[in-house]
């Protein structure tokens, strides 16, 4: 019914696809705002070995692994030394290190400023770049806890890219940080819809399913990703287990905790539920792990508190947790949805919420 030929040098690459989607879009006689079409024809020639560095990074961060992360932030920042004003290599390369951490290589305090200026040199390069105001969102609410800027960097991200899976997962994942579950779960919804062959988009939603108290639908669309990925069973053994625990279920608790993936630091979780059925010196030998562990790699220091805290030894737990704060080293999400269902009326752990400017939130209250 219609058809078109498009001819282009190599390097406009990323001005062909613009080409494209504008013909089209005229074609089925759909109707563009004026700042949409201007980003299409915005598009600057790019060095071709710096696209398929940025390709090539994408691809290794894509696989959420040390080893990847590693090989990504390479890629990265081999792009850059091809064209150091491609935008997207920025973003690319502040997203592998806000992922550091994630992955056990470096501390938040390492790694997490250079994230916070490769986003920003991402969007003084291209402020229309998507991409970049959900990787600048990243650091805002992991690291800086500037919550409010957070959103409105998703949300610009979102305007401008509305079809951007990362986005949309980044966005779920902060929802849930701030206890916005059920908006949680339609963002992580649309990254799964638009990302469906991604093993770690499919177990974010069914994380955000368990987070949301929505168990039916957490437990059936589990065992449509367990069939789909078959290597995925331990990491959807840890969202059962954290509802067992809200239960009072210890026993089945630990029998799903006790899958964590071989070569894995020890789960705190483990520790606390082994502390909860009073198998003290199990929880001792899993604390004991966790400070093995943190001689070789970076470990979040709120899983130290919550070892301590199954353990009844207050005092120690909230030494570890002033430590992650001055240090802003927390998994925010172990703090905002475990531990905060612990701790919701105790005084000090109130006051941590005051400082790190969460306590105004209806949510929290």
């Amino acid at each position: 019914m219609w058809a078109q030929t498009f001819e282009r040098e190599a390097q406009d690459m990323l001005a062909l696809q613009g080409d494209i989607a504008l013909a089209i879009a005229r074609a089925i006689h759909l109707q563009i705002r004026p700042d949409e079409e201007q980003r299409l024809a915005r598009w600057r020639a790019v060095d071709h070995d710096a696209y398929d560095a940025h390709l090539r990074g994408r691809f290794e961060w894509n696989r959420r692994t040390p080893e990847g992360m590693l090989k990504a932030i390479a890629f990265f920042e081999q792009a850059i030394a091809k064209d150091s004003k491609y935008a997207p290599a920025y973003s690319g390369l502040s997203d592998s290190y806000r992922f550091l951490d994630l992955q056990g290589l470096a501390a938040p305090a390492q790694a997490m400023p250079k994230a916070a200026t490769a986003a920003k040199q991402a969007l003084a390069l291209d402020d229309s770049l998507g991409e970049a105001h959900a990787s600048l969102a990243g650091v805002l609410y992991r690291y800086e806890w500037q919550w409010d800027a957070a959103e409105r960097e998703f949300r610009r991200s979102l305007e401008l890219e509305p079809n951007y899976a990362e986005g949309r997962r980044g966005y779920g994942v902060y929802l849930n940080v701030m206890r916005r579950f059920n908006e949680g779960v339609e963002q992580l919804r649309r990254a799964r819809d638009l990302n469906p062959l991604s093993q770690a988009f499919n177990v974010e939603f069914v994380s955000a399913l368990y987070r949301a108290g929505r168990n039916a639908e957490a437990a059936a669309e589990a065992a449509r990703v367990r069939g789909m990925f078959p290597g995925v069973r331990r990491r959807l053994d840890l969202e059962v287990a954290y509802v067992y625990m809200q239960q009072g279920r210890w026993a089945d608790a630990i029998a799903a905790l006790e899958n964590e993936t071989p070569g894995a630091p020890p789960n705190a979780w483990l520790g606390y539920c082994y502390a909860k059925v009073g198998r003290a010196s199990d929880a001792r030998a899993t604390l004991a792990g966790l400070h093995e562990a943190a001689k070789t790699r970076y470990v979040p220091l709120q899983t130290f508190a919550i070892v301590h805290l199954g353990l009844g030894e207050r005092a120690e737990a909230f030494t570890w947790l002033e430590k992650g704060y001055e240090q802003r080293a927390f998994d925010l999400g172990a703090v905002t949805i475990g531990l905060f269902d612990l701790l919701r009326e105790d005084p000090d752990f109130r006051d941590l919420l005051r400082r790190m400017g969460l306590a105004r939130y209806k949510e929290f209250n």
